[in-house]
């Protein structure tokens, strides 16, 4: 089996938990969104999508020539299937671009209610070698999206090993799960809460510590006063390495974290699609460092490449807590730009007098604005803004266009 040897440009693929994260990835320049209904997948502590956004989201993003793909990746049990087929046929005739999917039953259903629809094999299945993909393959796949464990090396065989029409899509940013490729039940058992049904707790992240049966003394397991975070793995960042990945054939670089902020989809879009712009036009030169920067400025739990280059080491860890962190913060939201006016809806306190960072995809990202007049929208002046979604009037040169956002350093 042969390769292509035409130039890959590479898909920036990002998560969509409901609507207005959906409008943000498309601001922030997402090539494809993968999202879910409000069935069959894998994060429903997300609003999700009913069909009618659904079929609105598709539409908006094929009047964008952008992709839309559905997630029915769960571990999927009998009584999972009586309302398949008809849910099938809807996602088959607004046009959805893929199906995500990790279990077989579901993949011959998909084949057989939604013809139209390219079929994609979930990283839930757990993809670790070119057998089972190629097995994969001969049931109808069109991309396949490896276990995370797999090294480099490995997805690079991968692809010298399937046909050039099959597409591989890979993780490159966000949290990563202590399981293998997500097939864990520790939030089952301390919950009751069913992990690979799309409602796990994270429990892996709860801080631990081990107890003697018979003295009931209480031990540390790391030496740290604070407790320990045994599953606490680092945040997945690939950002400096996107250009090994296209190199392995990797045309799909997906970013976790359907459950995560509005802001956090739109300015970890905005640094991916940066990154991959940046690639195509200098692809022999080191990533931008402003575009590294960017990505420091996000809130997550400390950067590791994940198992892309060998087995983890205790630099793969977070031992100190689970809590994401960052120097900033997200203050507003810009809603329309009226007259030159910025309406922007809050979303953290700034004051008169704070400085705010711009996130754009335009050429005002990182432009620094001093806030010297706000007023409420009957214009009253104001000199704090602190009340939940506020909207607001924000006086500026700087052109904000909607779906913009304005961060505050904080520390």
């Amino acid at each position: 089996m042969t390769t292509t040897t035409k130039t890959i440009i590479p898909e920036v693929l990002s998560p969509a938990g409901n609507i207005a994260k959906f409008y943000s990835a498309m601001h922030f320049g997402a090539d494809a969104v993968y999202l879910a209904g409000r069935k069959y997948g894998l994060r429903t502590s997300t609003d999700n999508f009913d069909r009618q956004e659904l079929e609105i989201a598709v539409n908006y993003a094929h009047s964008l020539s952008r992709k839309v793909y559905v997630t029915l990746n769960i571990v999927a049990h009998n009584n999972d299937f009586l309302q398949l087929p008809e849910y099938l046929k809807f996602i088959n005739t607004i046009g959805v671009d893929g199906l995500i999917i990790s279990d077989m039953g579901i993949f011959g259903l998909a084949k057989e209610y939604a013809p139209k629809v390219d079929l994609h094999v979930s990283t839930q299945a757990n993809i670790t070698n070119k057998y089972t993909a190629k097995a994969w393959i001969e049931m109808g796949a069109k991309r396949i999206i490896p276990a995370r464990e797999l090294r480099l090396i490995e997805i690079e065989e991968l692809r010298q090993s399937i046909p050039d029409n099959v597409e591989i899509e890979t993780f490159v940013h966000g949290a990563m799960c202590m399981a293998y490729s997500g097939r864990c039940l520790l939030s089952n058992y301390s919950s009751s809460r069913q992990s690979n049904k799309g409602a796990c707790n994270h429990s892996c992240r709860w801080e631990y510590t081990i107890k003697d049966s018979k003295t009931g003394e209480e031990m540390i397991v790391n030496e740290d006063e604070r407790g320990s975070y045994i599953f606490n793995s680092k945040d997945l960042c690939m950002i400096a390495h996107l250009d090994k990945l296209i190199k392995a054939g990797v045309v799909s670089f997906k970013i976790e974290g359907r459950s995560k902020s509005q802001y956090y989809t739109g300015s970890v879009t905005n640094a991916y699609r940066r990154a991959v712009d940046f690639l195509i036009k200098n692809p022999n030169s080191p990533m931008d460092e402003s575009i590294l920067d960017e990505i420091n400025k996000i809130h997550s739990r400390g950067y590791s490449t994940g198992l892309y280059f060998g087995r983890h080491s205790d630099q793969d860890f977070n031992y100190t807590e689970s809590n994401s962190k960052s120097q900033y913060d997200v203050v507003a939201i810009v809603l329309d730009n009226q007259n030159g006016i910025p309406i922007v809806e809050h979303r953290n306190k700034w004051i008169q007098g704070d400085e705010l960072e711009v996130v754009s995809p335009n050429n005002t990202h990182n432009t620094k604005i001093l806030v010297d007049k706000m007023t409420d929208m009957f214009d009253s002046q104001i000199t704090v803004a602190n009340q939940v979604q506020q909207h607001i009037k924000l006086y500026t040169d700087v052109l904000l266009r909607k779906g913009d956002m304005l961060r505050k350093k904080v520390s």
